[in-house]
């Protein structure tokens, strides 16, 4: 197939694109700082994807992060000739599709082991241990100080146990969502898993 928009990446200036009006997907302060963290570990690696008037389609909260570490141009993509259908639909599309997917725990777990063990922080990857320990509905605590042949005492234990309900209760936190009734309009928490 030719005549995709990614055949070919241009730089544009941040004053040369505007936000969509129609973007719904949210981005945290959090998140956004996360990203930044990502661009000054990785540079950039993900272009946006704008219109021909550079107006973003995607990539709202990578241009955020830019917007915060100063960075003046960036490389795009242009949808060229796309209806207004088609870019709202793509829109949400390069969003919600990418939630759909899941994780191999195991092996997500593993990498996560080898990059500490290498002294990566894993945070830049989006991954701690309240993610690792929610995702997998328990928390298997790594003990400390790391000398392999030490004994464990009760302190290790207290220390580790008070990790598991931190991380539990944050984990508990974050997975509350709001919900609205369609037929009466009241707005009430659920559970989000």
């Amino acid at each position: 197939m030719s005549g995709w928009p990614a055949d070919q990446i241009i730089k544009r200036s941040l004053s040369e694109l505007s936000a969509s009006a129609h973007n719904s997907r949210t981005h945290s302060e959090a998140q956004i700082a996360k990203l930044a963290d990502a661009i000054k570990e990785w540079g950039w690696t993900v272009p946006v994807v704008i219109d021909e008037d550079g107006q973003l389609i995607a990539g709202h909260g990578r241009i955020m992060a830019a917007e915060r570490l100063g960075i003046a141009e960036v490389p795009c993509v242009v949808a060229t000739g796309w209806s207004e259908a088609k870019k709202r639909a793509y829109l949400v599309a390069d969003n919600r599709i990418a939630e759909m997917s899941g994780w191999d725990m195991s092996s997500l777990i593993s990498e996560a082991q080898f990059l500490m063990d290498e002294g990566f922080n894993i945070d830049l990857a989006g991954i701690d241990e309240i993610f690792l320990g929610a995702s997998l509905g328990e928390y298997e605590p790594i003990l400390e100080p790391t000398a392999s042949h030490r004994e464990i005492t009760d302190a290790d234990i207290d220390k580790t146990q008070g990790k598991l309900e931190a991380a539990y209760d944050k984990a508990a936190e974050q997975s509350l969502i709001s919900v609205m009734c369609p037929h009466c309009g009241e707005e009430f928490e659920v559970s989000g898993k």
